[in-house]
């Protein structure tokens, strides 16, 4: 689960953000919303440790990102903490079980070939385990992403702007596959979008002003 409390950032003190406290337990979604410039991607980066911010406490489980060294931030980020960007960014030169493989090492957990198959197989990507990323359509690099936020297991997702290139039909679809993917993990999901459609799926909501 995660739980900010008075958090807040400036970009050199002269863009300020404050926040509104944010709740979300684990197997639990929430919605973020805000159009473009209000700090929808500065949240984001402070929920996942990214950006530290300038006061206020994030708490994810029962730790307090806040008062982590970097090198601490990393590693618990690496094992707490799935990010899925706008853009994907995988090693072109591994293919998708490596990519997978590749945030066990990275994250400092023990590399599971078979886990990483068996996101595959739970995301319908099993059949491309060895294929290039740069080989996929959209569609299955958007799986690939997922699949790369949950290898971990988790217990914060965060997903930024999982469906604004979508039409509603893919919009739906995606969000649902979201949902079930943490569920199943039992993390919290939180969806950073400026996707007003995505108000009728998460009832959960905050809206940045």
């Amino acid at each position: 689960m995660i739980h900010t409390r008075d958090i807040s950032y400036s970009y050199d003190n002269k863009q300020f953000f404050n926040f509104p406290d944010i709740f979300c337990k684990g197997g639990e979604q929430m919605l973020i919303l805000g159009q473009s410039g209000i700090g929808k991607s500065t949240l984001l980066h402070i929920l996942g440790g990214l950006l530290r911010p300038k006061q206020g406490e994030v708490m994810i489980g029962d730790v307090s990102t806040n008062g982590l060294t970097n090198a601490a931030l990393d590693r618990f980020r690496g094992k707490n903490i799935g990010i899925i960007f706008q853009r994907n960014h995988f090693l072109s030169s591994l293919n998708v079980v490596e990519n997978l493989m590749m945030t066990q090492r990275l994250s400092g957990t023990n590399i599971d070939r078979s886990a990483a198959m068996n996101i595959l197989d739970r995301l319908e990507l099993k059949h491309k385990y060895d294929s290039k990323t740069n080989d996929l359509s959209e569609g299955e690099k958007q799986r690939v992403t997922i699949a790369r936020a949950l290898i971990n297991k988790p217990k914060l997702i965060l997903a930024d702007e999982p469906s604004s290139a979508l039409d509603d039909k893919n919009c739906e679809k995606v969000i649902s596959l979201l949902d079930e993917q943490a569920k199943a993990i039992n993390a919290a999901l939180v969806v950073v979008t400026h996707d007003a459609r995505l108000k009728n799926i998460i009832p959960n909501q905050i809206e940045l002003s």
